[in-house]
């Protein structure tokens, strides 16, 4: 039964490597910016790129605001459902673990967020002339990359 484990584990071990490494980066980069940027903002690039400090207490585009704790129920059902159809949804395929990885990982990261302290912290703040996109974080960019690369791998045919 042991070599089983140790056998089903490396199928997956793509899919892990990934998701604690983002995990890690993200948990890391919301940690600096509680401690450094609480009070300030950096301007990275004018009119371009800053990093700020923001509470969400919603989810995408401030969307559900003041439902974190519903928002990291719901997280943790998807994580849940992921698991359970990780045949169906093909996760011995390096594609769709590296696809899957980032998008559990970025799940995983607000969730722990969202349950610990009922808010996510959000950071990187961009701006194009005077439109302001809204200020997210590592564990946004890894779900909306983790979403691309699966359409990508899904709709491109893979070569040998």
């Amino acid at each position: 039964m042991g070599s089983t484990i140790m056998k089903k584990s490396k199928q997956y071990s793509s899919f892990y490597k990934i998701v604690l490494i983002v995990l890690i980066v993200d948990q890391m980069t919301k940690w600096l910016a509680t401690v450094f940027l609480t009070e300030n903002t950096v301007i990275v690039v004018p009119y371009f790129l800053s990093l700020s400090y923001v509470k969400n207490t919603g989810a995408a585009w401030s969307m559900f605001q003041n439902n974190g704790t519903l928002l990291g129920i719901f997280g943790l059902l998807v994580l849940l459902l992921i698991f359970v159809s990780r045949e169906i949804l093909d996760l011995k395929s390096k594609y769709n673990q590296i696809s899957y990885g980032l998008i559990c990982a970025g799940i995983a990261g607000n969730i722990i967020d969202r349950l610990a302290f009922g808010s996510v912290v959000d950071f990187i703040d961009f701006q194009i002339g005077h439109y302001h996109w809204p200020v997210f974080n590592i564990a946004d960019s890894a779900i909306c990359a983790g979403v691309f690369l699966y359409f990508l791998f899904t709709f491109y045919p893979k070569t040998k």
